[in-house]
């Protein structure tokens, strides 16, 4: 992720990793302190968007 950024003249502020085993709460995980904290104007990406959850609407949801 971080090659293709820089490949591509992204800058990537902050990155975060983040290894979750079985179904954990998007608020009780490191994305959800992530999304909390984003202001207007601010761009987040991820490498898959089921990176977020596994069910389209928890995704919705989260969005």
């Amino acid at each position: 992720m971080r090659s293709l950024m820089e490949h591509r003249g992204i800058r990537c502020d902050k990155f975060i990793s983040e290894v979750i085993a079985g179904k954990v709460d998007v608020k009780d995980r490191k994305i959800g302190a992530v999304l909390e904290s984003l202001k207007a104007g601010d761009t987040l990406i991820v490498s898959e968007v089921r990176r977020i959850s596994r069910s389209l609407t928890a995704v919705l949801t989260t969005i």
